[in-house]
């Protein structure tokens, strides 16, 4: 084990990171990389994510009434 494997082990042990935290800030941080590499904007991810929370409520909603209309006689 190299020393900076050991320092990350050390690190991880000390916040008590699990192996789903372990998993997720590892996936943060490849997406760090990725978006600073591409240039990719705030901006640009602020926009994204709202065009991707209008999606999920109009998926929800469209399901909610396939189910509200299943229920009617």
């Amino acid at each position: 084990m190299t020393t900076n494997e050991r320092w990350i082990d050390t690190a991880e042990q000390a916040l008590m990171l699990n192996e789903d935290d372990r998993a997720n800030l590892k996936l943060l941080t490849t997406v760090d990389l990725i978006v600073a590499h591409l240039g990719i904007t705030d901006e640009q991810i602020r926009m994204a994510y709202e065009n991707r929370l209008r999606q999920e409520i109009k998926q929800s909603a469209s399901v909610l009434s396939d189910l509200a209309s299943e229920g009617e006689c």
